[in-house]
């Protein structure tokens, strides 16, 4: 039996195995049974390091590929917009060298534009546009939507008037919405015959043949000339008129201020006026006032007019002049003097 051999391996490192190699076959068998040592290799430096010790060195490939894609986006974009601007002169007779249509055009862009009105606001356009500021620039009208708001709501038959662009993309092109408060009356003053609404408000002017079909009110100018000054009033005859009508049952059609003395009140089926006393419009007399008209029609002293139809019925060729409500207690019917031989009036 052979004599068993002690060995250490040196590694190249300088390190002995800790562990010892026990072996029959001497520095051979040795050998073959510890793992194999593969030969030291100089890789050189780590990567991005020009010399052991020194700080890596940064990358900038990606920064460099970005800034050549951004340069060519912006050279992409701007062939786009000359090709763009190249088409469209041409298309519009626009030479490119003559700097005067180009300034007009730009002009043009900048100061001219489109409004859209719905339908039911349509014939009143020349009342809106009299209260926008159309000398401003398209610029100002796209930035300051909120203003012109506000000057639309000057115009009191707006309600809850608004501005928008006709779209996103809209820069000339603005669309006009809003409520339109109704009118319930029409109102000549000085002249002019004015539309207003159930609160008595002055909405706008119109012509005598407009909202034929609604009540009529004579006679403001003995309160004032001015639409301001008025709103009381026509605000409290807007609420004796909706009394009355309650009271005798029929719509009244027109209304005439004859002061201080007398307000003249038609029924539709009427042509004899009912005469109040304007001072007193409290609801407790209208209330006993429209009753005693109510009583006075069922007596059937003059010929009734069939509703909507007035025919050639005047007031001066009814039997009845009128009907005076002033007096406490009674009413005076006073009557239209038959007409003589010749037609006319005793």
């Amino acid at each position: 039996m052979g004599r068993q051999q002690e060995l250490f391996l040196v590694r190249e490192d300088g390190e002995l195995n800790q562990k010892p190699a026990v072996t029959d076959g001497g520095w051979e068998g040795a050998l073959a049974e510890s793992p194999r040592l593969e030969p030291h290799r100089d890789e050189g430096p780590p990567q991005g390091c020009s010399e052991p010790g020194m700080q890596p060195e940064l990358r900038s490939g990606d920064s460099r590929s970005r800034s050549v894609l951004v340069v060519y986006a912006g050279g992409f974009l701007l062939c786009l917009f000359g090709l763009l601007l190249a088409g469209y002169l041409p298309l519009h007779r626009i030479p490119l060298v003559n700097s005067e249509i180009v300034s007009h055009e730009i002009e043009k862009f900048f100061s001219t534009r489109e409004i859209h009105l719905p339908p039911e606001l349509a014939p009143f356009a020349e009342h809106v546009e009299a209260v926008l500021p159309l000398e401003r620039s398209n610029v100002f009208w796209n930035l300051n939507r909120e203003a012109l708001q506000r000057s639309l709501a000057h115009l009191p038959l707006l309600a809850e008037p608004r501005i928008e662009r006709c779209s996103f993309f809209s820069f000339r092109c603005f669309r006009i919405q809003s409520l339109l408060r109704t009118p319930a009356m029409v109102a000549e003053l000085g002249g002019q015959w004015w539309a207003l609404d159930e609160e008595g408000r002055f909405l706008v002017p119109i012509s005598p043949l407009e909202l034929s079909s609604l009540p009529r009110l004579t006679g403001l100018e003995a309160y004032g000339t001015t639409p301001a000054v008025l709103q009381d009033v026509t605000a409290q005859l807007m609420k004796a008129r909706d009394l009355f009508e309650e009271g005798i049952g029929r719509r009244v059609t027109a209304l005439e201020l004859a002061m201080p003395e007398a307000l003249r009140i038609t029924v539709e089926q009427s042509m004899a006026p009912f005469v109040l006393d304007p001072s007193d419009l409290s609801q407790k007399t209208l209330a006993l006032l429209s009753s005693r008209a109510r009583q006075l029609l069922e007596l059937h002293l003059e010929q009734e007019i069939p509703s909507g139809e007035v025919g050639n019925s005047t007031p001066e060729n009814s039997p009845v002049l009128e009907y005076d409500l002033r007096y406490e207690g009674m009413a005076v019917v006073k009557k239209n003097s038959p007409p003589d031989s010749t037609g006319k009036a005793k």
